[in-house]
């Protein structure tokens, strides 16, 4: 919603500052490292990204899923149609 206060408090507060990793929201650069970049402040420069491993299911599991509910679909419109041929 609104980091400011969290800013301010940081910035009051910097001896905790300096043990932060460079994945946390915000983290301390040394000024030699941003003097290496040319003082260029881009986030991206410092932060590390981490990346998480993602898995997805098998197509043929997503395919069978997709079948199975397909069929499911089937048998009620087949039920639906029989309710409306009986009135």
């Amino acid at each position: 919603e609104n980091d400011i206060p969290d800013i301010i408090q940081r910035f009051n507060n910097l001896t905790g500052e300096y043990k932060r990793e460079r994945t946390e929201k915000s983290f301390m650069v040394s000024v030699e490292e941003i003097r290496s970049h040319d003082y260029e402040l881009s986030l991206n420069k410092y932060k590390e990204i981490v990346h998480k491993e993602v898995s997805y299911r098998s197509t043929k599991e997503i395919i069978e899923e997709i079948e199975s509910v397909e069929q499911d679909l089937t048998r009620m419109v087949a039920s639906l149609k029989q309710l409306i041929k009986d009135e």
